[in-house]
């Protein structure tokens, strides 16, 4: 069950990449106007209380972490890894942003943006799922071409990619961990769009696990609000926090002195993937 680890850089994702890329040693200091975002970059949402927190720590301590450019020409510079510290930066105020440069193609560039993502666990499902969708496109791959790469099950690969299917408004309740991905895999079952979002809408009113939206679809019946696994309100926003974290429906049941936490996983490959979230080798 052990798969090839992330974040080891480009090599890790595309055996022998490192050859090709010239790499500008040391870490120099850039006028942040000369810098423009990354129109490659996996990442479309980012936490507004974690930015907040970020520019604080930017206006105290400056930029700690170097971001990763790539030269356009002119003394201009596109940004490869580090949009959140570049934003932060320039909310911050700050006129220049410690930066490493690196000389890489458009595919090379989404390659090394999707690893760090993921390596720190930073993309939400439907981000991953575009970029993986971009690389495939980009380099050519099949699924199973791209699951070798990413060290990852063809199976796991294909099922994010799915994901990308469903209507609008449901990746938007995925993006936002109002859903799961084990409720998105249930949700593609079905055909029809329309009862795609009404039973979307359900899960989220009703805060629903994927085994009651299974119910559902077996039996016809609408399935009454759950009740809180915990009385204590501190909990409930640890589990939202968690839910975001694993991709799955998390509960605290208990109080502080004792209790569980259960975490729930509907498949083999979901079981894999929360071991992976835990650094857990079987």
């Amino acid at each position: 069950m052990t798969r090839q680890a992330l974040g080891k850089g480009l090599d890790a994702l595309i055996p022998g990449a490192k050859k090709s890329i010239d790499i500008k040693k040391g870490i120099v200091d850039i006028n942040i106007n000369d810098i423009k975002t990354n129109p490659y970059q996996p990442r479309k949402t980012f936490s507004p209380e974690k930015l907040e927190e970020l520019i604080k720590s930017v206006k105290e301590k400056g930029v700690i972490e170097p971001i990763i450019v790539k030269e356009i020409g002119d003394n201009k510079y596109e940004l490869i890894v580090g949009e959140r510290r570049f934003i932060a930066a320039q909310r911050a105020g700050l006129q220049t942003v410690p930066a490493i440069i690196k000389n890489v193609s458009s595919v090379e560039q989404l390659e090394i943006a999707l690893i760090e993502n993921i390596h720190r666990e930073d993309l939400n499902p439907v981000e991953e799922a575009l970029a993986y969708k971009q690389l495939m496109e980009g380099m050519h791959l099949t699924q199973e071409q791209l699951a070798d790469k990413l060290g990852k099950n063809r199976a796991t690969v294909a099922n994010l990619l799915r994901i990308l299917n469903l209507p609008e408004a449901i990746r938007k309740r995925i993006i936002s961990g109002e859903i799961t991905l084990g409720h998105a895999k249930v949700l593609l079952s079905i055909e029809d769009t329309g009862r795609q979002k009404a039973l979307c809408e359900q899960v989220v009113k009703y805060n629903l696990s994927v085994r009651d939206l299974e119910k559902i679809l077996k039996t016809g019946k609408k399935i009454k609000s759950k009740t809180i696994s915990s009385d204590i309100p501190e909990f409930r926003a640890i589990e939202e926090k968690l839910k975001h974290f694993f991709g799955t429906k998390v509960r605290i049941k208990g109080k502080y002195k004792k209790g569980k936490i259960e975490i729930e996983y509907y498949s083999q490959e979901e079981f894999e993937r929360i071991l992976e979230l835990l650094k857990i080798q079987i």
